[in-house]
């Protein structure tokens, strides 16, 4: 769908979404609330989804050419992941609107301030031990979160690692769980040598309650996944097979979609979104490694990749 250029001054109704404050120190991004807001996975970039999305001018790669203002930014595209992939950089993107000098024109022009918050790592079998993939929050961001007073950033601050469980003829359940630092592990003995150097799961959250140490928790509904958030509640919903059929979609690869659903503090949207690509990111690693087995190995792989394809909107062939 076309848009048209945005007009010389820019209205409210063609701002960045509300929680892309460019004035922002990253000090005080912890406290942000970000509203309810349909994020669009397009390549390298996750943008918000709106028909009066406001679009870029001179920017080059990061949305170029009349695309929506992209809100994160991998450092590939994980909808395109292979087996030999070990690591992914997850940046947010803080877009801010500047009057081009340029010719006198006045023109409004968007720059970005990248931000890299997370890390996605694949590890090796030697050291994965029951979480292969996991994330690492950079070092600046985990300082600040695990020295914090807010319950969302001491839930969903420093390391988080995948985790999955499922039973026959029930839907797989992905959990993000959060990974303590080594020296919290010489804390807590139980359980040592379960987890990889460095890593221990967190038995209970910030809180204290009992409820496990799970952080989000992904679950398959019909023909989604649900994402439930620390308290319990549902906080957003993957949507992959209506993607294709958006105002957004281009034709120019897989769009896959995660409505967020309620407010929250920013610390726990940028922990919600590393989360969401991570689980992506495996789905396509392990859909690469199921389909290089060939005919004939691939047949004790056939179930697990018919399943994560059905997951996935993909039709099974």
């Amino acid at each position: 769908m076309d848009f048209p250029p945005p007009p010389p001054s820019p209205g409210a109704e063609n701002a960045p979404p509300p929680y892309a404050n460019a004035n922002q120190v990253d000090g005080e991004a912890e406290e942000e609330i970000v509203q309810p807001v349909i994020l669009v996975l397009s390549k390298r970039f996750i943008h918000a989804q709106s028909k009066s999305s406001f679009r870029l001018s001179g920017t080059g790669d990061r949305g170029g050419g009349g695309a929506p203002i992209p809100l994160y930014e991998l450092s590939h595209d994980i909808t395109q992941s292979s087996d030999g992939e070990t690591k992914v950089e997850l940046s947010r993107l803080v877009p801010s609107v500047r009057m081009s000098t340029m010719n006198g024109s006045g023109t409004p022009r968007v720059a970005h301030r990248s931000s890299h918050i997370y890390d996605l790592k694949r590890l090796p079998p030697l050291l994965a031990d029951g979480f292969p993939y996991c994330l690492d929050a950079v070092s600046r961001s985990q300082r600040r979160w695990s020295s914090s007073k807010s319950a969302a950033a001491a839930v969903c601050g420093g390391k988080l690692g995948l985790k999955t469980s499922s039973f026959p003829l029930r839907a797989e359940v992905v959990k993000i769980v959060r990974l303590g630092s080594e020296k919290e592990r010489e804390k807590e003995k139980e359980g040592s040598g379960i987890f990889p150097k460095g890593y221990k799961a967190m038995r209970k959250t910030s809180g204290g309650s009992s409820s496990g140490n799970s952080v989000f928790e992904s679950r398959k509904a019909h023909d989604h996944y649900e994402w439930i958030g620390p308290d319990g509640n549902r906080i957003a919903v993957e949507d992959s097979a209506a993607a294709a059929a958006t105002d957004d979609d281009d034709g120019n690869g897989e769009r896959i979609r995660l409505i967020v659903t309620t407010p929250l503090p920013r610390v726990t949207m940028d922990a919600l979104v590393a989360s969401w690509c991570l689980k992506t990111w495996r789905d396509r690693i392990e859909l690469s490694i199921g389909k290089s087995r060939g005919p004939t190995n691939g047949r004790l792989y056939k179930g697990k990749l018919k399943y994560l394809m059905h997951a996935k909107g993909v039709a099974f062939k």
